[in-house]
């Protein structure tokens, strides 16, 4: 219960409360079966080069086919955009149930985005009411030198986060 408040006091004030998961692949199976429940949409937008877990939702939403292929057919309705591309913006649209992206890429290198396309990235789902999830497994807790790696990667407290 500490830890739990620790953690919602370190978020933004809409973000106030903690599920707990042995994971970080579980967070992510969560957070879409959330998505999906909240929004009553299918479609799941995920970016390449990216590495959300190894159970078969999160294999679905990995951006590297060396990963994927060996576990087909994986989820359906799932899209894989480039990472920081403004173009990739266009794929999120009313049947999005959300769009998850890591804060900072791993698998890619440590490739942290622009700034102004994380914020556009939260724009986006705010205007067309997809949920943004964003996998913190390697960039949480101080990693980045800031709690969060979406505070690093977004621009401070100020960066709005929850719709």
């Amino acid at each position: 219960m500490q830890y739990a408040t620790v953690l919602a006091a370190n978020l933004p004030p809409s973000l106030n409360s903690v599920y707990f998961t042995n994971s970080g692949t579980e967070a992510v199976e969560g957070a879409m079966k959330l998505a999906k429940r909240v929004t009553g949409r299918t479609e799941i937008v995920a970016f390449r080069q990216s590495y959300h877990g190894s159970t078969q939702g999160s294999l679905s939403l990995i951006g590297d086919e060396y990963w994927r292929n060996a576990f087909r057919p994986l989820l359906p309705a799932v899209w894989h955009e480039q990472y920081n591309s403004m173009a990739a913006l266009d794929r999120i649209n009313a049947n999005t149930a959300c769009v998850i992206a890591e804060t900072v890429q791993a698998e890619r290198g440590v490739f942290a985005p622009d700034k102004e396309w994380l914020r556009s990235l939260r724009k986006k789902c705010d205007e067309s009411g997809a949920l943004l999830v964003l996998d913190e497994i390697q960039t949480g807790f101080g990693r980045t030198g800031s709690f969060w790696g979406f505070t690093a990667s977004g621009g401070g407290a100020g960066y709005p986060v929850a719709g």
